[in-house]
């Protein structure tokens, strides 16, 4: 019986790590497959950020693209996905909107720590943002506004705040 019990345990282990693998390449197909909604260069020169918000801005650019939409929240290889709350959700963007929430600057090579999935209404994937604890993000589709994606201290701890379910 000790027997059988083990082989069961082992095979339903198993069967978790093989799907958590299948589940690593999702982020790379995520990027590669949104739709290129913003048709514009990435601006990398200070003199010319000012111009190019006020374009996205005029132009209606967002982001995700979708009005309402709702996120999942990907911690990691051994933790389940959750859903993060409606409210939580439009905060979220109103920080990664706002040119504010950015200092000029990059990590270099981050460690991703979490994964937010955008979804509109019919539940098509709209946008994804990734997440260090050091305030690094990159979100996709990316906007200049957003500048290199790093954050200043203020909206790096708010965003910790709804990724740890603290809000």
């Amino acid at each position: 019986m000790k027997k059988i019990l083990f082989t069961f345990s082992f095979f339903v282990l198993l069967l978790l790590v093989l799907f958590r693998f299948s589940q690593i390449n999702k982020y790379n197909t995520i990027v590669n497959e949104l739709p290129e909604i913003y048709k514009h260069e990435v601006i990398t020169k200070k003199d010319d950020y000012e111009q190019a918000c006020k374009y996205e801005i005029e132009s209606g650019y967002y982001f995700p693209a979708a009005k309402r939409v709702k996120a999942k929240i990907h911690s990691g290889f051994f933790r389940f996905d959750r859903k993060m709350s409606a409210e939580n959700t439009k905060a979220l963007t109103a920080i990664l909107n706002d040119p504010n929430s950015y200092i000029w600057g990059e990590i270099g090579t981050p460690d991703i720590h979490k994964r937010i999935i955008f979804y509109n209404e019919k539940n098509q994937i709209v946008g994804l943002t990734e997440f260090s604890y050091e305030g690094q993000t990159y979100s996709y589709p990316h906007l200049n506004r957003m500048k290199w994606g790093m954050l200043n201290e203020k909206a790096k701890n708010r965003i910790i705040d709804f990724l740890d379910d603290k809000n």
